[in-house]
């Protein structure tokens, strides 16, 4: 393209509202993307933990909510975020944490606009890197869950990598970002395991200049593992210590067939999709520019790309961590694309303008967040609302979906049988019990037989709802349209009023 001196003043005015219609466009796109905020069914514990640790100052370690745990046990690894968490919640309510989530989302996008507009990548390219990265990033930030501040640290610790190959001392910077990251949310795991994989990969070329006739770099070493090995032992300044660890290792390989988002991406064609898409197109640069990144970076690029095959919520890390990697192969491979032209300029603002009218659209259609129904959580509003009016204390059977939603509005009075924490708080043993009643498999009733339960919620379309409705010591005392409440028939519970809604 022609320098911008050289240009006549109307067409050096076009090319700089074109850069920047188009520089804009994935912003718009992800507020487009992240407008809608659902409660999932982790959410309403994370909140509830977060204000308990505000209100009382003090860190829990025994669970107060859930008739199954064993007192001095809960491992809460996501306790910080549950308290940045309170903190938004306090000072804005649900909008407070909608604009939280809307601070990491598009912080760790401009940290990418950032790094992709200093290489100068073509502008099409970049319009297109960062696009994907926006459509990646959806799965992540549409609720207001503790993985989300595992994307901007995921960010940050993959751009220090990429700048480590040349200046090794930036990996200083990773110390602080694991402290937080480790008490933030367990995907600190994977970033310290993409760290040591770099730096394995990139001893493994130092070293290798021995093969050249010269002497082993002992001292480039020496700077690559000491910030590693401190950022090792950040991670040990949580309220666990070692034990942190020792929990995450044994329950990291744990199946979880119940929860859709551990699940292959491939199970999934909509997602696939996208990965698809940013498979092919970063991999393209890689290919056609393979000089432009170091060996560490090319080995830290096919682990990462290869996480959403293991489960689809991974796909938020290759979602950032693809297009970092790969960016300076782009920028090399893509050809420079010219700007000036007025009707690429009308494209640009076109596009620009029908997204800020689909952002606004989508603003104003969207309810007061986080919501308590959505496609594909629906939760017992109508069954919470009527133990709450009858104001009692019970031990409650709930579902794996809705334990959390209930411990948030009943809790402690009346205690929950599972929830969303799984190995955080409950033993195997005892999860498997809880689970059983709702699958209907094997003992499934052991939880009523073993356990002191007084209620049992369960959803109409599920085994639950048959297995108690036949089941000859309960009776139901609560039903609407999507879930009901049993109590034992000689229970102080069996004289509470029916209500069928």
């Amino acid at each position: 393209m022609a320098d911008k001196d050289q240009l006549p003043p109307y067409m050096a005015t076009v090319d700089r509202v074109t850069r920047a219609a188009i520089t804009l466009i994935p912003f718009l796109l992800a507020l487009v993307a992240f407008a809608s905020t659902m409660a999932g069914t982790d959410f309403w514990g994370h909140l509830r933990f977060g204000l308990d640790m505000l209100e009382t100052k003090r860190f829990i370690y025994s669970d107060p909510y859930s008739y199954l745990s064993i007192p001095g046990t809960w491992v809460n690894h996501e306790w910080l975020t549950e308290v940045i968490f309170a903190l938004a919640y306090r000072a804005g309510d649900t909008w407070g944490l909608v604009a939280l989530k809307f601070l990491i989302a598009l912080g760790t996008l401009l940290i990418l606009h950032r790094y992709v507009s200093r290489l100068q990548m073509p502008l099409l390219a970049h319009l297109g890197l960062l696009s994907l990265t926006v459509v990646g990033l959806m799965r992540a930030f549409a609720t207001a869950r503790p993985h989300m501040m595992t994307v901007p640290c995921f960010t940050l610790t993959v751009l220090i990598l990429t700048r480590a190959v040349d200046r090794p001392r930036s990996l200083y910077l990773l110390i602080p970002i694991f402290i937080f990251w480790t008490n933030a949310h367990g995907g600190f795991m994977a970033g310290m395991a993409v760290v040591l994989l770099w730096a394995v990969s990139r001893s493994v070329v130092l070293v290798s200049r021995k093969a050249e006739g010269r002497a082993i770099p002992w001292r480039d070493l020496w700077h690559l593992w000491l910030p590693v090995a401190l950022t090792v032992l950040a991670t040990l300044i949580n309220p666990y210590g070692p034990g942190l660890w020792s929990f995450l290792l044994r329950t990291a390989t744990v199946p979880r067939p119940e929860i859709t988002e551990w699940q292959p991406i491939t199970v999934y064609r909509g997602f696939s999709l996208i990965y698809g898409t940013l498979l092919l197109f970063t991999a393209w640069g890689l290919l056609h520019r393979p000089t432009a990144l170091a060996p560490s970076l090319r080995v830290v690029y096919l682990a990462v790309a290869a996480l959403p095959l293991l489960a689809v919520r991974h796909l938020m890390l290759f979602a950032v961590a693809g297009p970092i990697i790969t960016a300076p192969a782009l920028a090399a491979a893509c050809p420079p694309l010219s700007w000036t032209k007025r009707w690429t300029a009308l494209t640009a603002l076109i596009l620009s303008l029908g997204i800020s009218v689909a952002l606004c659209v989508s603003f104003l259609q969207t309810p007061k967040a986080p919501r308590s129904r959505a496609d594909d959580w629906a939760f017992p509003e109508d069954a919470v609302a009527f133990l709450a009016e009858a104001d009692v204390e019970a031990n409650l059977a709930t579902p794996f979906n809705w334990g959390e939603y209930v411990l948030w509005h009943l809790g402690p009075e009346i205690q929950v049988s599972l929830d969303g924490r799984r190995e955080t708080v409950y033993s195997e043993e005892r999860y498997e019990v809880a689970l059983a009643l709702y699958t209907g498999k094997g003992e499934w009733d052991r939880l009523l037989r073993d356990w002191p339960t007084d209620l049992v919620l369960v959803e109409r379309s599920t085994p639950a709802y048959n297995l108690m409705s036949l089941h000859p010591g309960w009776t139901c005392i609560y039903e609407d349209e999507l879930a009901a409440i049993y109590g034992r028939r000689d229970g102080e519970f069996a004289g509470l009023s029916v209500a069928q809604r």
